[in-house]
């Protein structure tokens, strides 16, 4: 079990080689993506064998064929329910998946792909940030049994949004939701989630690169600094 007395740290990888990097330097779980440029898609699942064969911490995965937050189609509809069932076929701890329709949750799509693997557990991603009424969408996916976590990004661009509308939006998602903070490249977000009990999970990517690109590398020293901040 992960101490409830410290941040669970999600850290964003691409590869083999950084999932081992991460887990040694301090990584608590891990979101595999490719093509991090494009916000993140889905991996080749030949390199979601080798990573969760390389590390002992959870691994969720995303998946997301398009720079989109949406289905396309249902030809992309198709093939997403087959990448959550071959997924959902291997050891991993979860998926990262979240499609809306403008500004409200692609309910009929979100179900089909969560039916395609209904054994696996689900962190609804950032789509998150651009629905209409945040509270109202946390209430509607805690109708889906699977999904225990949302991804939001601080202080967001579209939003705004302060460490209190996180924590307040924590109280509607408990027990079954947590909340995933995203850092993003503010440091400031550091102190801002590290005092609030109820927002023990963050999530950081480019954070924790040199240079802060999604082409940098994994830098052991950003690890312990954010980790100190964070204590």
């Amino acid at each position: 079990m992960l101490s409830s007395r410290r941040k669970v740290l999600e850290v964003i990888v691409k590869s083999r080689e950084e999932a081992i990097e991460a887990e040694l330097y301090g990584a608590d779980r891990l979101e595999l993506v490719r093509s991090l440029e494009s916000g993140g898609l889905t991996p080749e699942i030949g390199t979601v064998e080798k990573v969760i064969k390389a590390v002992s911490i959870p691994v969720r995965v995303m998946i997301r064929e398009r720079d989109a937050m949406s289905v396309a189609n249902g030809e992309e509809l198709v093939r997403l329910k087959e990448t959550a069932k071959a997924l959902s076929a291997l050891p991993i701890d979860g998926l990262v998946l979240g499609f809306v329709a403008g500004k409200r949750i692609d309910t009929g799509n979100l179900g089909e792909i969560l039916s395609a693997a209904p054994h696996c557990r689900v962190t609804f991603h950032r789509a998150f940030e651009s629905l209409r009424s945040p509270a109202r969408s946390i209430q509607l996916l805690k109708q889906f049994r699977q999904i225990d976590r949302i991804l939001v990004r601080l202080d967001s661009s579209a939003g705004n949004w302060q460490t209190g509308d996180l924590a307040q939006w924590q109280k509607l998602a408990a027990p079954e939701i947590q909340l995933i903070v995203g850092l993003g490249l503010d440091r400031a977000n550091i102190s801002r989630i590290r005092n609030e009990a109820s927002l023990n999970e963050i999530h950081v990517g480019r954070l924790l690169r040199e240079p802060e690109e999604t082409w940098g590398r994994l830098s052991r020293s950003k690890f312990l600094d954010l980790k100190s901040a964070l204590e």
